[in-house]
């Protein structure tokens, strides 16, 4: 399947760009964000049920990596595309841990994911233009917790907008809850999930947390 390479994502500048937005600081750093409160509530659930390791997925320049309760609870590893690795996260956290895979790709083995209690997806389906496909993809290695970040939610149809970002043009999907929850039930069977808004500014965006251990 043909995923997001007309985005921004895949463009020569995209990773430059990334390092450009933290350096210049185009945007809140992540912990004085208005969704920060939300993740910590997910994550230090997560902490409390057992998770140790987690795998950032789509982790551009590492930031989640760099959050101080990250660091003290968790051991983590970011994941992203080799350029963004190479060009943005590691020149940004030098001390971070990353793996270079283009992971909405289908050919490269994910199976690595499974390996981590705590699978984080912050804001990351979220600008795929297949979604689903994507998380369905993801959810066949996940063993231990998942968390979705930032997911727009919709009572209709599943869609589509386009946005600036990075040099370039990306989607920002908005999914059916519906169709959430058959990805869920096709890949789990009577798991245990967490809903909350990501920002209460925020009336259709939501993170979720997902207990999906065997």
């Amino acid at each position: 399947m043909d995923i997001n390479r007309g985005t921004c994502w895949y463009s020569k500048g995209c990773a430059n760009q990334m390092r450009r937005a933290v350096e210049e600081t185009w945007w809140a750093p992540l912990d004085k964000s208005g969704h920060y409160g939300s993740l910590i509530k997910l994550l230090d659930v997560a902490f409390f049920e057992g998770c140790k390791t987690l795998i950032d997925v789509g982790c551009g320049v590492g930031t989640l990596q760099e959050l101080p309760y990250v660091r003290e609870h968790f051991t983590a590893t970011g994941v992203d595309l080799p350029d963004v690795v190479d060009k943005a996260a590691i020149p940004l956290n030098p001390n971070g841990h990353f793996i270079r895979c283009d992971i909405v790709d289908d050919e490269p083995d994910i199976s690595f994911l499974g390996g981590y209690d705590l699978v984080i997806m912050n804001g990351f389906i979220d600008v795929m233009q297949h979604p689903l496909h994507v998380l369905d993809r993801i959810l066949k290695h996940c063993k231990g917790h998942v968390l979705l970040h930032r997911q727009y939610l919709t009572e209709g149809p599943t869609y589509l907008t386009m946005h600036d970002s990075y040099g370039g043009e990306s989607y920002a999907s908005h999914i059916n809850r519906r169709e959430l929850d058959d990805v869920l039930e096709h890949n789990y069977v009577g798991i245990k999930r967490i809903c909350l808004r990501s920002n209460e500014e925020w009336p259709d965006i939501y993170s979720f947390l997902w207990d999906v251990t065997p």
